[in-house]
Parts: C-alpha cells; sequence; structure tokens
C-alpha cells in the first residue's frame, strides 16, 4: 500500500511529489487501483482491510490519499460520486468500477477487485 500525506511544513512539495506517485500508478496498465480517501478512524479501519485484499497480488494496488487537496480538481467528483464513499476501484483502463464506503467488508472490497480484473465475472 502507498500512502500519500502531506506535511505542513512542506505542503507545496508534498502536493507535487504525491501527485506525481498517483499519475505514475494510474498510468501503469498492468494494475488495478484501490484508491483511498480521507484520514478518519473509519478510513483508517477500512485501508487495513483493503491492504489485505490488494496484498501480494502484482496486479492489484492500494493507494491512501490521506490529504484530499492531493487530487486534481474534478477526481474526487469524477471518481467516488458520493461524499460517504471513502474509495474507488479503477480498472486496467483506469476507469471507476464502484465506490465503497467504509464500512464495506473485506469480501465486498475483493468482489470489487475481481470485477474490475474480469467485469464478465469470470475467474481471474
Amino acid at each position: 500500500m502507498k500512502i500519500l500525506d502531506v506535511d505542513p511544513i512542506s505542503p507545496d512539495a508534498d502536493i507535487a511529489t504525491a501527485r506525481k506517485i498517483l499519475a505514475a500508478e494510474i498510468a501503469n496498465p498492468n494494475k488495478v487501483l484501490l484508491i483511498i480517501r480521507g484520514d478518519s478512524p473509519g478510513v483508517g479501519k477500512f485501508a487495513e482491510k483493503a491492504r489485505h485484499a490488494t496484498d501480494g497480488t502484482g496486479f492489484r494496488e492500494t493507494i491512501w490519499v490521506r490529504d484530499l487537496a492531493i487530487f486534481l480538481h474534478g477526481q474526487q467528483e469524477a471518481w467516488f460520486g458520493d461524499q460517504a464513499n471513502c474509495a474507488v476501484v479503477l480498472d486496467f483502463a483506469d476507469q471507476p468500477v464502484g465506490c465503497l464506503r467504509p464500512d464495506a467488508t473485506l469480501f465486498r472490497i475483493d468482489q470489487l477487485l475481481r470485477h474490475a480484473i474480469t467485469p464478465e465475472g469470470g475467474v481471474e
């Protein structure tokens, strides 16, 4: 899991670096991304479940964007929709396949990641 955050001492540099990392991960055509936003305790618990769902696969990556200033204008609206959603799954073509709320189960997270890989519902 990659965690992107901003230090108040150097916010501009941290935001620029985090945006480069996020853009590079999105541009990778060999990965399905689970992008998490926010820094509440509920989001932290969700991030732990998400880490378990993506660890060790090589083609699933979790990116936790803790500081919302890292997102470019319009990214949150385009990806997350509802304010209650804390995560979005992007498929290999960088298209959102679904969003998740902080109370999502590990099963639901895995299910959405599998859908991003095999939209027809087939086996990975």
